[in-house]
């Protein structure tokens, strides 16, 4: 009996693998990116976008992929948590009217996985950051003086001028993380 279940499951993972050729596409640091994966972020996306995905995109889609690995590598390097309410409440904020039936659960799961990677690394970057991030008061006054900016929108200026610093960092520091890590594209 076991012979026979073996038998089976090897038939059935070599009539599969079969199908599809796996090859890695990329290596970022010991990891692949194969395209499978790249197959797989493509009918997410045309699911998603409700569109063709075109074969010249295919190339911005590694890249992406490469991106979020270098991301969750640094994340982990940094041991980097976070509460999954958190992620969830976030979901929730940004696509209020999901539709479960619309779409399935890769969808969800996928869109969860970029807002949970996205909050990591913005905590990674407060943490690391913090002091970098503050903004000077008395520039601020002068600079919505000199806009005509009321005080009632000092708050959401000041947020905005936090903002801008924090996507420049996160930048900065993406592209020293990024150029120290041992990245692979193969081309076939």
């Amino acid at each position: 009996m076991r012979s026979i279940i073996f038998f089976f499951i090897f038939f059935f993972q070599s009539s599969f693998l079969n199908s599809i050729e796996i090859k890695n596409v990329a290596t970022v640091n010991n990891y692949s990116i194969t395209n499978y994966d790249v197959i797989k972020r493509v009918a997410l996306l045309e699911k998603i976008q409700n569109k063709k995905i075109l074969v010249e995109d295919y190339y911005l889609i590694i890249q992406n992929l490469i991106d979020e690995k270098v991301k969750e590598i640094e994340i982990e390097n940094n041991k980097i948590k976070i509460d999954m309410q958190i992620v969830k409440e976030q979901f929730n904020k940004k696509y209020p009217n999901f539709n479960k039936n619309q779409f399935d659960n890769k969808i969800k799961d996928f869109l969860i996985k970029k807002i949970q990677i996205d909050l990591q690394w913005n905590v990674l970057l407060n943490k690391k950051f913090y002091n970098k991030l503050t903004v000077n008061l008395s520039e601020i006054n002068e600079v919505m003086k000199s806009r005509n900016i009321s005080n009632d929108k000092k708050e959401d200026f000041i947020l905005l001028e936090k903002n801008k610093k924090l996507v420049s960092i996160s930048n900065n520091y993406f592209n020293l993380i990024k150029s120290k890590t041992y990245i692979e594209i193969f081309n076939e």
